[in-house]
């Protein structure tokens, strides 16, 4: 009887350490993606910003819209929203974030801006290609 009890202490600690060994490796985990995507998303942010033919005044006012655009984003996907919910908030953000950047920017900046952020790939796409001319160019 006392081995038994012994037993199933021994056990109670054991997966007590392997689930608490996990999680802190979870957690780990996720704050090493969440650092990969904050990277990520400064370069894209740089990037964009750096390929816009505007002022550094223009450039500054940009580059604060996306964050701010990034945090809303982030803000309706934490949200845990219905999916028919979520698409609408989204579709409203990308329709409206950047309509007051027509005060400051023309038309097609404020619309490669919004191409970006609705289609980034092909803009770390289009990134890759002109630092390859770039080099090329350079040498």
């Amino acid at each position: 009887m006392h081995r038994l009890i012994l037993f199933f202490i021994l056990f109670t600690l054991g997966t007590t350490a392997v689930v608490s060994q996990t999680s802190d490796s979870q957690k780990r985990e996720m704050e090493r993606y969440k650092e990969k995507l904050e990277e990520e998303k400064e370069n894209f942010i740089q990037e964009l910003v750096d390929s816009l033919e505007v002022d550094d005044f223009q450039k500054h006012i940009i580059k604060q819209k996306l964050y701010s655009y990034f945090d809303a984003k982030q803000e309706l996907y934490e949200a845990r929203l219905e999916s028919y919910v979520l698409q609408e908030q989204l579709a409203e953000l990308d329709r409206t974030h950047f309509a007051d950047l027509k005060d400051i920017c023309s038309e097609e900046t404020i619309q490669k801006v919004q191409d970006a952020v609705q289609h980034p790939q092909e803009q770390i796409k289009k990134n890759k290609k002109n630092k390859r001319k770039r080099k090329k160019a350079d040498n």
